[in-house]
């Protein structure tokens, strides 16, 4: 409240993006907060094009109170452990697979943090998956075009570069892992695969 003060920055705008983050994923969250040894705020947290106005805020100090509190208060690999909400993806995932089994999928997030870590949670049930957020340094056309020919990895894991420019239609459902709170972010993840010849 007092460094939000001093700055003339609303206190509840400071703190939307990590109540954001806990929202998507408090496991991802913790790992992200306990990884900011030197704080690059906005390098891991969410895509840039996500929310410009945050880019303006210095939330650094922020962000090492919660690192500080995270060492302090926070077990990860229990809340990994307990994570309910990646139990139940896993799954509808397995279930979507029983009865679609070759169809693919692409699961929005618009952290990147929540995306590597559901990368990482699946890879250890042996579920393959591509990677699409704007620290890959493939163009996504090219992780798109792979994901698309590939029969081994049948989710695209993408934030909202994946929700614009590109068409995706030969994925058959569309999963928000978290949602953005501007609802036209939300229609363009949808025409991603919601397009003229789709017929899923």
């Amino acid at each position: 409240t007092e460094y939000a003060a001093t700055r003339d920055i609303n206190e509840r705008f400071l703190l939307a993006t990590p109540q954001r983050l806990m929202a998507s994923s408090i496991a991802a969250a913790v790992g992200h907060w306990l990884s900011q040894s030197t704080v690059d705020t906005q390098e891991m947290m969410y895509e840039p094009a996500d929310e410009p106005d945050l880019d303006q805020i210095d939330d650094k100090p922020l962000v090492r109170m919660l690192a500080a509190k995270c060492r302090e208060l926070a077990n990860v690999h229990e809340l990994e452990r307990t994570d309910t909400k990646f139990e139940e993806l896993h799954a509808f995932l397995t279930e979507f697979h029983i009865m679609h089994s070759n169809e693919k999928l692409i699961i929005f997030s618009s952290f990147k943090s929540t995306l590597n870590y559901l990368h990482r949670r699946l890879a250890e049930r042996d579920i393959q998956t591509e990677l699409l957020h704007g620290s890959i340094t493939e163009r996504k056309q090219v992780v798109i075009d792979r994901f698309q020919g590939s029969r081994d990895a049948l989710i695209l894991l993408s934030s909202e570069v994946g929700s614009e420019g590109v068409d995706i239609q030969f994925c058959s459902l569309l999963v928000n892992y978290d949602l953005p709170w501007n609802p036209m972010r939300v229609e363009q993840r949808i025409g991603r695969i919601d397009r003229l010849g789709q017929s899923a």
